[in-house]
């Protein structure tokens, strides 16, 4: 099967009568309609697949797509329409597919990704949890320097003024972190952020947010956003 052909606001009439049974019809004129085979023409209440084209003239399949074969008068309008077979008929190029999805993935990676974790400390003690940086969501694979933008820790219960830290470690080993940036929040305060001098991360870094000042606040989130 041929690929499907478009174009915009193909519109023209009939030069003459069509049977119910005729194959080929001729149009005033082409110049609005693609030059080559295959595409769509709608004559009153029937679709039908053009086949072939000289000039005006167009070789067409008839009652396509559940319509009816019908006599047609000279003078009737014949439009080329958007269809559903007809897009389902459509040259698709894989490369330029992955190319968009590749080029769509990478501007949401643009946009930011957030990484965070949530957690309440124990009554004493510090509390440390660890993410890993994520690889180029095209593929999961090609790795990425990230630029940190932000980070930031919110409590749902205020109370003191707790402060944490966010470090991160490269390797696959213990975690042996180097600061990232610290959170101090105000004592009473629900949410503190940093966004200047954090640096970059690379894909499958780990980040570790630590709790290093309890307060009485509960109900933590530490987040780290970085994006390229």
């Amino acid at each position: 099967m041929a690929a499907e052909q478009f174009s915009n606001n193909g519109a023209s009439t009939l030069v003459g009568a069509l049977s119910a049974t005729g194959t080929t019809l001729t149009v005033a004129s082409a110049s609005s309609f693609p030059t080559v085979p295959q595409f769509r023409i709608r004559v009153d209440d029937e679709i039908m697949i053009v086949t072939g084209v000289a000039g005006a003239v167009f070789t067409v399949t008839r009652h396509a797509e559940s319509t009816t074969a019908a006599t047609h008068a000279a003078g009737a309008v014949v439009q080329h329409p958007l269809t559903a077979a007809g897009l389902l008929n459509a040259p698709l190029d894989a490369a330029n597919i992955v190319s968009g999805q590749l080029a769509s993935a990478r501007e949401h990676m643009g946009a930011g990704i957030l990484l965070c974790l949530g957690f309440t400390p124990a009554a004493t003690g510090s509390d440390v949890g660890e993410v890993m940086v994520p690889y180029d969501p095209a593929d999961g694979v090609t790795s990425i320097t990230w630029n940190v933008r932000r980070i930031w820790l919110r409590v749902n219960v205020a109370g003191g003024a707790p402060v944490a830290t966010v470090n991160v470690s490269s390797g696959t080993g213990a975690f042996s972190g180097v600061l990232v940036g610290t959170l101090t929040m105000g004592s009473g305060n629900y949410e503190v952020a940093v966004t200047a001098s954090l640096g970059t991360v690379a894909s499958g870094n780990k980040l570790g947010f630590s709790v290093t000042t309890l307060a009485t606040a509960t109900g933590w989130t530490i987040g780290c956003e970085i994006g390229t």
